[in-house]
């Protein structure tokens, strides 16, 4: 793990920033949707998948989630969204058996982890969505802030863990439900308003969670789209999961294609 600190935003450029993710979802919906759902299990963190609209809604063995990233024509250096989200249960009947809910009233954290050698070997990666699926350190400098609140980590393209961003705290049911942001500027000078745009394809990264006591959870994995249609997103899935562990069938993969759209939520 990585001792860096989590990176800041200028006032200015936060303000920007934020008008675009106001831009980019105004009119998004707010229907059923999958997040990375967290739970405990013994003295470990467990990352599972919660499909809002599913039934069951727990997803044990889930590990590949998918969104959508917006452009906006006021700020052309950088793509936006905020799928998948982090969520986590208030009442112990709905998660498997032999897990328990989290702790309450407790900070809960999350890093960007380095993707397997077959998946880029960093800690961002990108596909052209032309050609074999093929990740690699995305050609063009992109780097991506992954966002909440004050908090800003940033996923360099680089061979080592993120930072730790804070998600703030559990509820006193150790409910929680968070949506950050994913923020792809088209360099490392993450200026919104450059002509500078990140890349068309698909972008690929790895995250696990922390809370105090308990083991770091299990990764879990996250491709997102910019400028590609839902066959080619849906392929870049089935190419991370057949080499990660764990992942979704390919009915489940579909199904997440298909809820992908950013969606805003007011925590």
């Amino acid at each position: 793990m990585t001792n860096a600190t989590p990176h800041s935003l200028s006032p200015t450029r936060r303000t920007v920033v934020l008008a675009v993710a106001a831009l980019a979802t105004a009119s998004a919906a707010t229907a059923a949707h999958i997040d990375m759902l967290l739970f405990r299990q013994g003295n470990s963190l467990r990352l599972a998948g919660y499909d809002f609209g599913g039934n069951p809604p727990v997803l044990v063995d889930h590990t590949v989630f998918a969104g959508s990233l917006e452009r906006v024509a006021a700020a052309p250096g950088l793509v936006f969204g905020d799928t998948p989200g982090w969520n986590a249960l208030s009442l112990p009947n709905q998660l498997p058996p032999g897990s328990s809910t989290l702790p309450g009233r407790a900070p809960v954290s999350v890093r960007g982890r380095v993707l397997p050698g077959a998946l880029g070997g960093v800690n961002l990666a990108h596909w052209s969505g032309i050609g074999p699926v093929l990740f690699t350190a995305p050609a063009g400098g992109e780097v991506m802030e992954h966002a909440y609140a004050t908090g800003v980590v940033l996923h360099n393209a680089a061979a080592e863990s993120t930072a730790w961003l804070s998600l703030g705290s559990t509820s006193s049911a150790g409910g929680m439900h968070r949506h950050p942001s994913f923020e792809i500027y088209g360099s490392a000078a993450r200026d919104p308003l450059s002509a500078d745009r990140p890349s068309n394809g698909v972008y690929l990264f790895s995250l696990s969670a922390s809370m105090a006591g308990l083991e770091e959870s299990n990764a879990v994995f996250v491709v997102l789209g910019v400028g590609v249609d839902a066959a080619t997103l849906e392929l870049a899935q089935r190419h991370v999961a057949s080499i990660v562990p764990g992942a979704p069938s390919l009915g489940v993969l579909l199904a997440f294609t298909a809820l992908s759209a950013p969606r805003r939520r007011r925590n």
